[in-house]
């Protein structure tokens, strides 16, 4: 769904493109088994608020479908639903800000280029 796009599309890593490049990133094995930790913490996370997303949008449409829906209600129902949403992008674009902090300068221009965002983002005021 695009979560993480605003890190990803500025040329912030996360753990799973990084994974992916693991070989051309050169990461070391402490990096690399901080990035899987990183991946399943994300993952599990997103896992869990995915399902109570799903739940919520279920209430969601049982509050119409018993029509028990009022403006009271449905504004209740969509601020849960917005606070998961917001908690799930949190997790992913989290996990860019901590995958960020894993990489040296080198692995960072490497990522960039193989990830086509090579020249633009050179910049970045979190370039480390």
């Amino acid at each position: 769904m695009g979560y993480a796009k605003a890190a990803e599309l500025n040329g912030i890593p996360g753990p799973a493109h990084v994974l992916e490049l693991a070989v051309e990133l050169r990461l070391s094995r402490q990096q690399k088994e901080k990035t899987e930790r990183l991946f399943e913490e994300m993952l599990a996370s997103a896992k869990s608020l995915g399902r109570r997303l799903v739940d919520a949008e279920q209430a969601l449409d049982d509050l119409f479908a018993r029509a028990e829906a009022t403006p009271d209600t449905l504004t209740r129902h969509l601020d849960s639903i917005a606070r998961i949403e917001a908690r799930l992008r949190q997790v992913h674009l989290q996990a860019h800000l901590a995958q960020l902090e894993m990489l040296g300068p080198k692995q960072l221009a490497l990522y960039r280029e193989f990830r086509g965002y090579a020249s633009e983002h050179t910049g970045h005021p979190m370039n480390h």
